[in-house]
């Protein structure tokens, strides 16, 4: 079987389709670091079914669809596909050619295809069983995996060997046998607690069956009395009705007597109302006129106040008008009179602010001129103030460059003097320094080496303290999260438990079925026949959730059974599934559902089951996609994996999912799972606890041992000898230093000296020549200060004269325009008062018009009164002659009413009397009626019937319905009183009696025949459990033969090809941990090359692991080899000579396998047939370019070098 071609597109950076063809023989995949080499293996290894994100280098599943560039846009889907050429039929497939293909999309759905046709997973690896061939297979060795190979980890060792052996189908069949042989234990379980039940139900059904036949004896007095009680209460009501019948019907007549005398004063009356109705409204009539006229005459009066009220109004106004009048007359007189006094003081006023305008005038240019005169004189004054300060400032220069050379000349002979002093005396210090600093030399010599040697004891204990705290924090953390988890199986264990025993979630009936009865011991629910992975658990239990709360039964009788006791008790309604009503059921054909998985082959059940779970979920498929992507095929159920949606022909169902949904399928085997994990958790956690007592108790012991007090001692006087060294050194170079600073300094002195004397020789004529002119400066200074003195002095007196005149003409001004404002004002005010006369005079006119209207109008309202107070006494009399007509039928109606209510009270008294009878009447007819049911209902015995057939001597009947012959009745001579107390005797001791099983004879022989139905089953299942652990023996031993034969040949091809990687002589072997378990011994590597000998396989170098390694690989290959092998950079960590080795053997078996090396060795590029050159023209997409060197000879010579 040969890889013939692999496909990619869109995983990781193949963001375009790209295409390797791969040949016999060996080919290389080169190229930089981060072009995509890896990704190829990792496509591979995808295609093949890998589920681990971490194996494919990956955080999740998303992150290997391509992701884009800064030019391209990410893909929505990954898909590789992988070609063989099945020539030597090592696939169980007709097919020359197989590709199996791998998708995956954004949304987190995939697929997987077989030659196209969609398939699930299980095909793939039940392609590749034993074939070498896999994810997780010898065929694919990356460069980490040499490490987990030689150190075994995750058991990888034996992974490969027993691939290699072909055991692993041995494995599954024992896994599976394993797992028939737990369900097998389970059921005898269950047997032996059905057993426990028959037996003990057994014993009680023989209570039941005398309890029984006590209550029929019971149940035939009750019977016979409560009959002949019956007949003599309707005897005695029937007298009682008799009589009360004759008394309603004398009363009756009497009752219509009284009606027929009430209906006549009840015409009479009405008669009698008519008229007075007539009446009432006569006298309603006139006294609505005498109102109206009452109405109309106190309007008029109101009229005749109001125009009184007006002519008050118009008298007051034309008083008020005229007041005002002669107010506005006198103003308007005094307005004149003070205008003109007004202008007399405006031309006075304007004649003053004249002429002191014209002395301003003068003032302000008499001003302006000695003020230009002051300012030019003031500035001359200024600039020659200047002059003076700047000579001023040369002088003090002078002078103090004068004192500073006399004081620098002073202080620089004595510093010359202190110099030679100083020098002498640390010329004498200097020699005694050399003797001191070889003495402390040797001491911090000393100190130090005894200062390393405390320090190295003291870091190899801290470094086992470290190690130690390390090694406890692992163990603390794994502890916490050890009990994180069993807490955490705890409570979904107690809360499991609790759903179960109080049946959660479960109707009444339910309740009551599986908590009060024996009956549901042997009848399981649905929710209990089956388990599912916790993947499809929302969605097998959203489809079934309508059935799983019923019980599941053998047949009809049972459910029968529990319908009677439900109704008998009154405790509701329940559902029952009966499996013999589903034996023989065929489910329809299987059909190819893309990307779907029939429910039947996710749940297991027992066989007992597989009928009614076959007709459940027949042509039911689970889909891996969402609600919105489902596969359009009407002839199947689709049912979505997260349970959200259901799609039938007809009809959908979906939602939201419920955070207790998926909890019901399962729950008892779900509840034996987690009590097995919390057992597990719980003796780790005690080992664990174990483990962490001894670490704290080392790390105790070590923190005792301290070091530090003999390493801050050692450190602490090499610090001192070292800084007494550092002291003298530093105060030999310090002295040396200044004897050298002290000679150059006087030289500088010297020099210095000599300047300072040209300095002052130089500098005192010069400042004698500039104080003399400063002086004569001074003086013409002075002289001009005094003159522009006497200028300012002018200046000030013609500003203090302008600003009086200004003030004055400003005063001036503002008087004047505030006369003109108010002469202004008054001419406006007596304009105003002026038109206000007028107005008035108008309105005095009209008011005297107004009073001479309201006069006449008074006189005729007065006339008009008395005519309609003489009107009003007549209509007055007319309403009292009606009122006392009216009142007199009033009367007489209220007389009739009193004798029709006599009446009435007489008629309501014998209504009842009649109401009471027949209120007795029904009372009887009720207990009658009451009698005859009762007895109809407890004996189906028909009172009339025997009355009308029999009613001196009745008859009885037995239990079972039948006439009895006649005979003496015991109860017929005795009275109601006496048979009511034997009847409630009787009624009593049955309620005493409990509940009656009426079929305790016949249930008491059908448990006997069950029981040994169930003693019959336990010894099948005891032979099926023998058989099948002699399966599992005979799989053991075929699986321990195949894994030694295969293990020898193994060893001796390991040592072989060990041996031709490094030398014959060097030392190397395979063993067994354990040879009594073959099968589960660890599988132990001996490798010594060059004559080393390691304690562990971890000593080795890098490429003596990776040789290591490979011979372990090919010593495999020899007795099982892959059609083709995978090498991710495994010779990176090999040298020349190693890699020449390497490729040496891979060429020897290039002749039987392929394989496909990624490498960046130029050797082994070299003896390679076809290169695959993987580089990123675009960044970040992955491009493949194929040379095939076999037939490009050119190229021989590049590799080589």
């Amino acid at each position: 079987m040969l890889l013939s071609k692999l496909e990619i597109k869109g995983f990781k950076s193949f963001g375009e389709k790209v295409t390797l063809n791969f040949d016999k023989g060996i080919t290389a995949v080169v190229g930089p670091n981060g072009s995509g080499k890896s990704n190829v293996v990792d496509a591979i290894r995808w295609v093949l079914g890998e589920q681990s994100t971490k194996a494919l280098r990956s955080e999740k599943m998303d992150n290997i669809i391509f992701n884009g560039t800064k030019s391209r846009r990410p893909l929505q889907m990954a898909e590789v596909y992988l070609t063989f050429i099945n020539n030597k039929n090592l696939l169980p497939t007709e097919y020359t050619e197989v590709t199996i293909g791998r998708r995956f999309y954004r949304s987190g759905e995939g697929e997987y295809s077989l030659n196209g046709v969609p398939c699930r997973l299980k095909d793939i690896h039940g392609l590749f069983l034993d074939t070498g061939i896999g994810s997780d297979s010898y065929a694919i060795i990356e460069l980490k995996m040499i490490d987990e190979i030689l150190n075994d980890t995750q058991n990888a060792r034996r992974t490969l060997f027993e691939e290699a052996a072909g055991i692993s189908k041995f494995k599954k069949s024992k896994k599976e046998t394993l797992k028939k042989l737990k369900d097998t234990d389970a059921d005898l379980e269950r047997v032996d607690d059905l057993l426990f039940e028959v037996e003990k139900n057994m014993r009680s059904l023989e209570r039941q069956a005398k309890q029984a036949q006590r209550y029929i004896k019971l149940k035939k007095t009750y019977k016979e009395s409560s009959i002949q009680l019956a007949l003599k209460k309707v005897d005695s009501q029937a007298k009682e009705l008799n009589e009360l019948a004759d008394n309603m019907t004398a009363k009756n007549e009497e009752r219509n007597v009284t009606i027929k005398t009430i209906e006549e004063l009840e015409a009479s009356i009405a008669k009698e109302k008519k008229e007075s109705i007539d009446k009432e409204t006569l006298f309603a009539s006139r006294q609505k006129t005498l109102n109206e006229h009452i109405l109309k005459m106190r309007q008029i009066e109101s009229e005749k106040r109001i125009k009184g009220e007006r002519k008050r109004f118009l008298e007051e106004k034309k008083q008020t008008l005229e007041t005002q009048s002669t107010l506005d007359r006198e103003a308007v007189a005094l307005a004149q009179q003070g205008i003109e006094s007004l202008q007399i003081q405006l031309g006075s006023i304007e004649r003053m602010v004249n002429e002191t305008e014209a002395e301003l005038t003068k003032t302000q240019q008499e001003r302006d001129t000695q003020t230009h005169k002051s300012d030019e004189l003031e500035v001359r004054t200024k600039e020659f103030e200047q002059q003076v300060k700047n000579k001023q400032s040369i002088i003090f220069q002078l002078k103090q460059k004068v004192e500073i050379n006399e004081v620098q000349l002073s202080a620089l002979k004595q510093e010359l003097e202190r110099a030679h002093v100083e020098s002498s005396e640390k010329s004498s210090s200097l020699a005694e320094f050399d003797t001191q600093f070889a003495s402390l030399e040797g001491e911090r010599l000393s100190a130090s080496m005894q200062y390393e040697e405390v320090k190295e004891k003291h870091d190899l204990h801290q470094q086992k303290i470290h190690d130690c705290r390390e090694e406890l924090e692992g163990i603390k953390d794994r502890s916490s999260e050890i009990l994180r988890s069993l807490d955490a199986k705890r409570n979904e264990h107690a809360l499991t438990k609790s759903l179960v025993d109080n049946l959660e979630g479960y109707p009444e009936a339910i309740k009551y079925l599986k908590q009060e009865t024996d009956w549901a011991k042997e009848a399981p629910m649905l929710s209990d026949t089956l388990h599912c992975e916790d993947d499809y658990r929302v969605a097998i239990e959203g489809y079934l959730a309508p059935y799983l709360n019923y019980f599941v039964l053998e047949n009809e009788d049972e459910a029968w059974r529990a319908v009677n006791l439900l109704e008998e008790m009154k405790k509701g309604k329940a559902n029952f599934l009966l499996l013999d009503k589903f034996e023989g059921y065929s489910p329809s054909p299987r059909k190819a559902i893309e990307d779907a998985i029939s429910a039947i082959d996710v749940v297991d059940f027992d066989d007992k089951y597989a009928s009614l779970i076959t007709y459940l979920l027949d042509g039911v498929y689970i889909v891996h996609r969402n609600q919105n992507n489902l596969p359009k095929n009407d002839s199947v159920i689709l049912v979505t994996k997260n349970g959200k949606a259901i799609r039938r022909k007809s009809a959908i169902t979906g939602g939201s999912i419920g955070s207790f949904e998926g909890k019901s399928l399962g729950r008892i085997r779900h509840l034996e799972n987690l009590t097995e994990e919390i057992n597990a958790l719980e003796k780790e956690a005690e080992e664990i606890h174990i483990k962490k007592v001894e670490k704290q108790q080392l790390h105790k012991d070590l923190l005792q041992v301290n070091f530090s007090h003999e390493l801050e001692s050692a450190q602490h006087n090499l610090q001192i000898v070292s800084q007494e060294l550092i002291k003298i050194k530093t105060q030999k170079e310090e002295f040396a230093k200044f004897l050298k600073a002290s000679a150059n300094k006087k030289e500088e002195i010297l020099e210095r000296i000599g300047d300072a004397e040209i300095a002052i020789s130089e500098g005192k004529p010069q400042l004698e020549d500039e104080t003399y002119a400063m002086e004569y400066m001074t003086e013409q200074l002075e002289e001009m200060q005094e003159n522009l003195a006497i200028e300012k002095e002018k200046k000030t007196e013609y500003s203090s004269k302008y600003n009086q005149l200004h003030i004055n003409f400003l005063q001036q001004e503002n008087q004047f325009n505030g006369l003109q404002k108010e002469i202004d004002f008054k001419d406006e005010e007596l304009v105003k008062a002026q038109n206000r006369i007028d107005q008035n005079i108008e309105e005095i006119e009209k008011v005297e018009q107004d009073l001479l209207r309201a006069d006449s109008l008074d006189e005729e309202g007065d006339q008009e009164l008395i005519k309609l107070e003489e009107e009003k006494q007549n209509i007055e009399r007319g309403v009292q002659e009606a009122e006392k007509a009216y009142q007199d039928a009033k009367d007489l109606i209220s007389d009739t009413e009193v004798d029709i209510k006599l009446k009435q009270v007489h008629k309501e008294e014998i209504d009842q009397e009649l109401l009471k009878a027949n209120e007795r009447i029904n009372a009887l007819r009720l207990s009658l009626t009451s009698v005859k049911e009762k007895i109809a209902v407890e004996f189906e015995v028909d009172i009339e019937q025997m009355l009308l057939f029999n009613p001196k001597s009745p008859s009885t009947e037995n239990e079972e319905g039948e006439k009895t012959e006649e005979e003496e009745n015991p109860y017929k001579e005795m009275g109601i009183a006496e048979l009511e107390q034997i009847s409630e005797d009787s009624k009593r001791k049955l309620g005493s009696l409990g509940a009656i099983n009426h079929t305790a004879i016949d249930a008491f022989n059908e448990i006997k025949e069950r029981n040994s139905f169930i003693l019959s089953q336990r010894e099948d299942l005891n032979k099926a459990k023998e058989q099948l652990l002699q399966t599992i023996e005979d799989i053991d031993a075929v699986a321990q033969e195949k894994f030694m034969k295969a293990f020898v040949q193994i060893r001796e091809n390991f040592m072989e090809v060990f041996r031709s990687l490094f030398t014959d002589e060097d030392n190397c072997d395979l063993r067994l941990a354990d040879d009594n378990d073959p099968l589960n011994a660890k599988i132990e590597i001996l490798a010594q090359p060059k004559g080393k000998r390691p304690l562990t396989i971890n000593q080795l170098s890098g490429g003596e692991k990776t040789l290591t390694a490979t011979a372990l690989l090919f010593a495999i290959y020899l007795i099982k080899p892959a059609p083709f092998c995978i090498f991710d950079e495994v010779d990176a960590p090999l040298d020349d000579a190693n890699v020449d080795k390497f490729n040496r053997i891979i060429n020897k078996f290039s002749s039987n396998s392929q394989f496909i090396i990624v490498t960046h060795n130029k050797r082994t590029m070299s003896s390679t047939d076809v290169i695959y050159g993987v580089t990123m023209i675009e960044q970040g997409v992955t491009t493949v370019v194929p040379v095939d060197i076999r037939n490009t000879p050119q190229l021989d010579a590049f590799t080589s070098k």
